[in-house]
């Protein structure tokens, strides 16, 4: 994902375009996790279990599970949860991140294109994130509401923008960003942090694209094309992923890594 083919959207009061700008980049130590028998930071399977990081380096898909999608919600989608690396708040840290990945259910109608989808303020604990209310987080992406008093439209997730996204063939990643998985039991999400946050939305990319050729045992195609979405926390997320695409990417690249 190359500077010539990265856009970052950030959406607040509509849609703004941002240029790709140099960030520091980050290594990939690993990151102890609490001591045996304590209560840890969980999420839904298969983010209830952490692994050991040694030797992980952002951007790596670490593991998934498949979630049923309800058809009143979305049509011609797979929606999948997924656990994988990205780098610390510190920078310097490797840590675990969950999030979901909704593909186009038939590999004939995907298209290099990657919607990289950053929520906003929701919670900041990792129960609160996403990838643990999938039903949630389609409702809220998919819906477009408008109008107010009896006159308010609630809209329809079958028409909404998730929808229209996955028509297109266009594959959609929503990331937790790092909400404290394998942490104690009390941890949260550093709340608008810049770096951690843009790391954790590109990094969610590469894990759909790296779940995507795991799921057609194929080999990536050579480039993609890819573009950050969000909204209030999340604009800040996806302009941040927008300043730092250029140079995190290419600092943290992966042999698997498409251009």
């Amino acid at each position: 994902m190359n500077r010539s083919r990265a856009i970052a959207a950030g959406v607040s009061a509509g849609l703004l375009l941002s240029p790709l700008i140099a960030a520091p980049p980050a290594s990939a130590a690993s990151q102890g996790l609490p001591a045996a028998g304590a209560k840890v930071n969980r999420g839904k399977a298969p983010c209830n279990t952490l692994p050991d990081l040694s030797g992980t380096r952002p951007g790596q898909l670490l593991t998934y599970k498949e979630v049923k999608v309800a058809k009143s919600l979305l049509k011609g989608a797979r929606m999948f949860r997924v656990l994988y690396t990205t780098s610390g708040v510190d920078e310097r840290h490797v840590q675990a991140s969950c999030g979901l990945v909704v593909l186009p259910t038939k590999a004939k109608d995907r298209r290099n294109q990657v919607i990289a989808y950053a929520h906003g303020t929701i919670g900041m604990h990792q129960s609160c994130q996403p990838s643990n209310d999938p039903k949630a987080t389609l409702k809220g992406l998919g819906a477009i509401s408008y109008g107010q008093g009896r006159h308010a439209v609630q809209g329809s997730p079958r028409k909404g923008v998730l929808q229209g996204l996955i028509d297109q063939g266009r594959m959609v990643t929503a990331t937790d960003y790092y909400s404290g998985l394998g942490q104690p039991a009390s941890a949260q999400q550093n709340y608008v942090l810049g770096f951690p946050a843009g790391a954790a939305t590109l990094d969610s990319v590469r894990a759909g694209v790296q779940l995507q050729q795991r799921l057609g045992k194929t080999r990536p195609p050579a480039s993609w094309k890819l573009a950050t979405w969000g909204i209030s926390q999340g604009g800040h997320a996806a302009m941040w992923a927008g300043q730092l695409a250029g140079e995190y990417l290419q600092a943290t690249k992966l042999p698997q890594d498409p251009q």
